[in-house]
């Protein structure tokens, strides 16, 4: 069923902002947590713990990385630090819930979505089997 649930790139009421920069190489969502490695490439919180557990377990970085990012020259980065700007731009973006295509008619800040919307909204409810 989420199949008909919206894509986090998807929610956003206006098409013509550039919101590459907000979403993570990896998994295509968005950073709202985020970390930047020494060698400069940013990955969401959940997808830079999983790319540095890999890559601490087998000693290289090979396949761990998005396309683009394969070419790193660093055999074995660090993490760097918490990229706070990212975030925050997020929050202020305006979004439509990701039941919107199932008749669900929420329009707000992505900050409200997430803090207030998305747990009681009834359409992603019923899809999740809540």
């Amino acid at each position: 069923m989420d199949e008909f649930l919206l894509t986090d790139a998807d929610m956003v009421i206006d098409k013509n902002r550039n919101i590459s920069h907000l979403l993570c190489p990896r998994c295509r969502r968005f950073m709202t947590s985020c970390m930047q490695w020494n060698c400069g490439h940013v990955l969401c919180g959940s997808c830079c713990t999983e790319t540095y557990v890999r890559i601490v377990l087998s000693k290289k970085m090979i396949d761990y990385f998005p396309e683009g990012i394969n070419e790193c020259k660093q055999s074995h980065p660090d993490i760097g630090h918490n990229n706070c700007a990212i975030p925050s731009e997020i929050k202020s973006l305006k979004v439509k819930c990701t039941a919107a295509n199932l008749g669900c008619n929420f329009i707000n800040t992505f900050e409200i979505f997430c803090k207030d919307h998305e747990e009681q909204c009834v359409y992603l409810r019923n899809v999740r089997g809540l």
